[in-house]
């Protein structure tokens, strides 16, 4: 969740799946990262 999942830079984004891959080993594994504003989840 973020304020805005549009603002997250994508360099920000590789870094978190490289984090992702090299912390739990998923080096062959395609990683998609889907960041949700928090916005949409206030309506629920």
């Amino acid at each position: 969740m973020t304020n805005s999942g549009k603002g997250v830079h994508f360099s920000y984004q590789r870094y978190l799946a490289n984090q992702y891959r090299e912390k739990l080993g998923l080096d062959r594994i395609a990683l998609q990262l889907i960041f949700k504003d928090k916005s949409e989840q206030r309506g629920k």
